[in-house]
């Protein structure tokens, strides 16, 4: 016979299978039922009846040997029995014989909660935790703190109370107890002593900071030269003055000459000794303007012993170098024991600014005059430099010019 959950063959008087411990059913024999009574016909003995034939049960699931049995899926075979060890049993041995296919005990339970899902519930919390402090922090600085700083900026000060009660008294008004509580609304509002705003403390520290990083002038020597450091450029105003300062502080012959007073913001006197092409360096003055106009006069010690026409030409060679537009106005002249000359052009390095250089060399020295100021802006402004610039030649010690200084409106007449 075989067993009726997995399949498996088992012995014909199994109360349980072997594999899968399920108990087997054997179906009870049908009652023995009563031999017919067949009726005799008349003349011919009756029959004895059969004798019954015992009962024999059928094998059970008995299957023609063309059909396969239909087999139930295997379950997982027992561990081999080890020595002195008793193989596996049945659940349902053990089980009351009610409870036997009774569903398990431990499946009538819902499963606990494993430990790692409570540690992700805690981290969960934790971080509610977190934004809500976060949101509450929030809260309080932005709206919480403004109003309580403020509710304090307005209280009145007691100090600044009493200072008001007493400008009161002195006013013919009525006694007060110098309390913040007595004072009236529109005197805090309208009263000088009215305590400042917390506020505006910053603002005095922007200011020092500003004070701090302001870079004092630099006023070189104009104490000494009656330049202010505040002057604007103007041509039209030292043209229209004609206030010219002259200057003679020196040992040397000829290195005298003047300049305007009311142009320049910035002068600085130069007597450092060093050596170049020219000679050594006796002396320099140097003026400039806000605008970048600058007027130089120097001096040196000739070194060589190149002849003067020769001495002249090397200096007008290295001067010219620096220009572009060159102009020679008044070429290399030589008489007895000096040479002149006057070249002017537009300064190689700054395109806009032109310049106006004159030498004159000694068998002793070599003077210069180097005048430079920013492009004529018309007809007007091409006058007053020119004007500026004669003045500044003909004043000039080392200039070797024959003629007197002029006023603005005879040089223009004279231009024109």
């Amino acid at each position: 016979m075989f067993c009726t959950k997995c399949g498996t063959k088992i012995k014909e008087n199994a109360l349980f299978c072997t594999k899968c411990g399920t108990r087997v059913r054997i179906p009870e024999a049908p009652p023995e039922a009563a031999a017919p009574v067949v009726p005799t016909p008349a003349g011919k003995p009756a029959e004895a009846p059969e004798e019954p034939q015992p009962a024999v049960m059928p094998e059970a699931a008995a299957e023609p040997e063309a059909a396969q049995p239909v087999m139930m899926p295997e379950m997982p075979e027992a561990p081999p029995r080890d020595a002195g060890k008793p193989g596996p049993i049945p659940s349902d041995v053990h089980r009351p014989k009610e409870h036997r296919n009774a569903r398990p005990e431990k499946e009538m339970y819902e499963p606990v909660p494993k430990e790692k899902d409570q540690g992700v519930i805690i981290v969960i919390l934790g971080a509610l935790a977190l934004v809500l402090a976060a949101a509450a922090a929030v809260v309080i600085i932005f709206f919480v703190l403004p109003g309580k700083l403020e509710q304090k900026a307005e209280e009145p000060d007691e100090n600044v109370a009493e200072a008001i009660a007493e400008d009161m008294e002195e006013d013919g008004g009525e006694t007060l107890d110098a309390s913040p509580e007595d004072i009236p609304e529109e005197k805090w509002e309208t009263d000088e002593n009215t305590a400042p705003a917390e506020e505006e403390e910053p603002a005095e520290e922007e200011e020092t900071e500003e004070e701090e990083e302001a870079e004092p002038v630099d006023e070189g020597d104009n104490a000494e030269f009656g330049i202010k450091s505040d002057t604007k450029e103007d041509y039209e105003k030292v043209a229209a003055d004609s206030y010219f300062e002259y200057y003679y502080d020196s040992d040397i012959d000829m290195f005298n000459f003047t300049y305007p007073l009311d142009l320049f913001n910035l002068v600085k006197r130069d007597r450092e000794d060093f050596t170049n092409d020219y000679g050594t360096h006796l002396e320099s003055l140097k003026f400039t303007g806000s605008e970048g106009s600058s007027l130089l006069y120097r001096v040196y010690k000739r070194n060589d012993s190149a002849g003067m026409k020769d001495a002249a030409d090397f200096v007008h060679g290295q001067e010219i170098k620096e220009m572009t537009d060159i102009d020679n106005i008044y070429p290399v002249k030589v008489d007895g024991d000096k040479a002149w000359f006057i070249v002017t052009g537009r300064d190689a390095e700054d395109d806009d600014m032109l310049l106006y250089d004159m030498f004159c060399l000694t068998g002793d020295y070599v003077f210069q005059m180097k005048v430079s100021f920013p492009d004529y802006e018309n007809a007007d402004d091409k006058s007053e430099k020119g004007y500026y610039t004669e003045y500044l030649y003909r004043s000039c010690g080392f200039s070797n010019s024959s003629h007197k200084v002029r006023s603005y409106e005879d040089y223009k007449n004279d231009v024109d």
